[in-house]
């Protein structure tokens, strides 16, 4: 048996379009990690700063935690994503449309845990103090969670207006056919007034 070698060369350009979701996919995720870790490092110092508030803190650290984890863990993923394709050969299934799945069970996972958090363990009155005391990165944490909530409605949303539409546009025709064939038979009674006849 011999080892035949090839030498393909190709262009920046066309290297930049081949990849250009995972390139844009890889850096989003750096950017998530390196929020997350400066989160943690910076809720970890305003544990020192409010040591009456170290429970909500604990609750702040351990979801910027899950979600590093998280995050790395997806990155990791969709590095191997490629190896993993032959699983999906029958189905035709992309690596771009694996990638997103990943990607949506990934952010579906966090936005469990976060809502999760916030649902048993928010208290108002914590953040209002700590927004006014100190520094107002904690601000830039909550608006992180809120975003993530607020892009898991958005999705929402959409997908019911893409389902109602779609539902739409399948019913009108058959209405439409409906209200052509169908045929209503009624009595009318008109009251009209009388005349001599001449």
């Amino acid at each position: 048996m011999r080892l035949k070698t090839t030498v393909k060369v190709i262009s920046l350009y066309d290297l930049i379009k081949n990849n250009i979701f995972i390139i844009f996919t890889i850096l989003h995720h750096i950017i998530i990690l390196i929020f997350n870790q400066y989160a943690i490092e910076y809720t970890d110092h305003l544990k020192l700063d409010f040591p009456e508030k170290q429970k909500e803190f604990e609750e702040i650290h351990i979801n910027l935690e899950f979600c590093q984890a998280i995050t790395l863990f997806t990155l990791i993923i969709l590095y191997l994503a490629p190896h993993f394709t032959y699983i999906f050969n029958k189905t035709k299934v992309t690596l771009r449309q694996i990638r997103f799945v990943i990607m949506t069970i990934s952010f579906l996972i966090k936005m469990i845990f976060t809502l999760d958090q916030l649902y048993h363990n928010y208290d108002n009155e914590f953040y209002k103090t700590i927004n006014y005391e100190k520094d107002k990165f904690i601000i830039i944490i909550d608006l992180s969670y809120m975003l993530r909530i607020m892009s898991l409605a958005i999705i929402i949303i959409i997908l019911l207006l893409i389902s109602i539409i779609y539902f739409v546009e399948k019913i009108i025709p058959h209405l439409n056919n409906f209200a052509k064939n169908y045929k209503l038979t009624y009595i009318e009674h008109k009251l009209v007034e009388e005349k001599d006849d001449v």
